[in-house]
């Protein structure tokens, strides 16, 4: 696969990634090389970097969502980056945000993966870290 992205604004990558996401058993099976993964960030980057555009986050959660998941296969200090990424948002938006990544997860179908903890935040953490395609020991290493 190529470079799929290159030039494409960020609400045609989203129906890209969501029509994806409804024929795929996991966000990792998404085709997505790691060129076109960089730039993906490089257009999330922008949102996470200005948190007065958190209605964005809303918009383009399930592009975020796939961001996060791509981190964990091609981003080689992975869970860091993610976790770095997260606590970026500000400290309202952060529970909130959980809450749509777990909408995302249901509405694409990935929920049966689904663990409840009463920790949100591992809850989280696992699904990423089980739709990225890795053990869910991995989720233990993270902060």
């Amino acid at each position: 696969m190529g470079y799929v992205f290159e030039g494409k604004r960020l609400y045609e990558i989203q129906n890209y990634l969501e029509t994806q996401m409804q024929q795929v058993e996991r966000i990792s099976d998404i085709p997505m090389t790691e060129e076109d993964y960089h730039y993906l960030e490089m257009k999330i980057q922008t949102i996470i970097d200005a948190p007065e555009r958190s209605r964005l986050l809303v918009v383009y959660k399930p592009s975020v969502v796939v961001y996060w998941v791509f981190t964990l296969i091609y981003a080689d200090d992975d869970t860091k980056r993610v976790t770095a990424y997260f606590n970026k948002l500000p400290q309202y938006l952060q529970r909130s945000y959980l809450y749509l990544c777990l909408d995302v997860f249901g509405e694409h179908g990935f929920m049966k993966y689904r663990e409840k903890t009463h920790d949100i935040r591992q809850e989280v953490r696992s699904l990423l870290t089980i739709q990225a395609g890795l053990p869910e020991e991995m989720v233990e290493q993270w902060d």
